[in-house]
């Protein structure tokens, strides 16, 4: 049906909601895709997907499966890669939503939005939706005049109900709700509490494992000069993120390739091809962002 918000008609039927592949050149994605961080993976596996699998055995310890998660640290980290590794690993059907574009100016519009999300994933008999940039849907309540700060507060309000209700669609038996934020202060906290996204997973830099694993796949194939170490080159990447590792990759691998165009023939990538690319290249993340996220991780106050 239509509903009115004031400025504009908005129709249930004009708004869809597609499921993402969660395949890599139809293959499936597991957790042996994701770089390193084991701890991560151990948190996801003991806290989400052995729960969901074996509920009868849960209850026995009276383990709650975290059908609602927060992924939450510094950008770039792959938090997306995982919550599809997660979804693929359940056999669930994917969502994901940038949250940002479930924000309207128009009053009632989001709340719509996410209602019809919600009615959508739950016709799946197994499905997960990610929210990504959770903290630009689920912001913090504020007594701010405007219709864009009504409208915020609105749509925080109907995302608690759906997430407080969500379990009550008779054909879905499992839907799990998985949010991802590079800024997890900023959230509301009534999202945090019992029973909704109370399960908080911290997503790190990489380790040197998970470093490795990006370098020797962004370098398979290439020419290199034996004087080129991925172990060296992985010790002088520690600080940066999966992003930053990766566009790093390529813009040495583009020294390369110009300097082959040049010659008219193949060219190693050589040490003065990455120390080029490491003299120009910074962290996304400071210490000062990580020593942010370890107090929230480690529940210390935040200002």
């Amino acid at each position: 049906g239509a509903a009115t918000n004031g400025d504009k008609e908005i129709d249930k039927n004009d708004v869809s909601f597609k499921p993402v592949d969660t395949t890599i050149d139809g293959i499936k994605i597991t957790f042996d895709d994701v770089a390193g961080l084991k701890d991560v993976k151990d948190a996801i596996i003991y806290n989400v997907i052995k729960p969901l699998e074996n509920p009868d055995l849960a209850k026995v310890y009276r383990i709650n499966p975290g059908a609602k998660i927060i992924l939450y640290g510094p950008p770039g980290t792959g938090k997306t890669f995982i919550a599809k590794a997660i979804a693929s690993e359940l056999d669930a059907v994917f969502y994901s939503i940038n949250c940002s574009d479930l924000v309207s100016k128009f009053m009632g519009d989001s709340s719509k939005r996410v209602d019809i999300l919600f009615e959508e994933a739950q016709k799946n008999e197994r499905a997960a939706i990610f929210f990504d940039e959770f903290d630009s849907l689920a912001g913090k309540r504020d007594e701010g005049d405007g219709s864009l700060d009504k409208e915020r507060n609105n749509i925080v309000s109907t995302f608690l109900t759906n997430i407080d209700g969500f379990r009550k669609a008779k054909n879905c038996k499992m839907l799990l709700l998985i949010a991802a934020t590079n800024r997890p202060w900023a959230i509301d906290s009534a999202m945090m509490r019992g029973g909704r996204f109370s399960t908080k997973i911290y997503v790190g830099l990489p380790d040197h494992e998970a470093r490795m694993f990006l370098l020797e796949k962004e370098f398979k194939g290439i020419p290199m000069d034996a004087k080129v170490k991925l172990e060296d080159l992985s010790t002088l990447l520690d600080g940066y993120g999966c992003g930053d590792i990766i566009d790093i990759c390529q813009k040495i691998r583009n020294l390369a390739y110009r300097r082959a165009i040049g010659f008219g023939a193949i060219c190693n990538v050589t040490p003065a091809d990455v120390a080029e690319i490491l003299e120009k290249s910074f962290p996304s993340s400071t210490d000062e962002d990580l020593e942010r996220f370890e107090e929230v991780r480690t529940g210390g106050k935040v200002k």
